[in-house]
């Protein structure tokens, strides 16, 4: 007993417990903060050919593309693993319209490999159209080295 006579009493363990979920805390919203400003700053390979791409006029974006993912394996060897976005595409518009203006109007580091494919390094762009049954166009990038096929889409 201290000579004043008072007890001090049970000591709380309370404030160490909330200072340690605390700084757990704080050090995810600080891991999650520096992952979102590294993918701003550095984005993937494919989304950075993505953003150069043409859209063709008048498309819009999909929901989802109308290739099935098991669908992309018979296009070439590394497009099972392409990113894939998919664009609904105007009426009228026709599959010879389409690759018509995705070869005039890719970006000149890209080379035509095939009907449906560019080239620029390991870099591979693949249009796969569903016309005419649906007016639809999913686009495949791939970067690690993917073969174009001979004939797609």
């Amino acid at each position: 007993m201290p000579e004043d006579g008072v007890s001090p009493g049970p000591r709380r363990q309370g404030g160490s417990k909330r200072t340690v979920a605390m700084l757990i805390l704080a050090l995810m919203l600080a891991l999650f903060a520096g992952g979102v400003v590294w993918r701003i700053a550095s984005p993937p390979a494919e989304d950075r050919v993505i953003d150069e791409l043409p859209v063709y006029p008048g498309a819009h974006e999909a929901d989802f593309p109308t290739t099935a993912a098991s669908g992309w394996t018979k296009y070439g060897s590394g497009f099972g693993d392409a990113v894939v976005i998919g664009l609904v595409l105007p009426r009228g518009a026709s599959r010879d319209g389409v690759l018509r203006y995705y070869g005039t109007h890719m970006p000149r580091s890209f080379r035509r490999e095939g009907a449906s494919c560019w080239a620029r390094g390991d870099t591979r762009v693949l249009l796969v159209t569903g016309l005419p049954q649906t007016p639809t166009l999913d686009i495949a990038v791939a970067t690690e080295g993917a073969e174009c096929p001979g004939e797609s889409g």
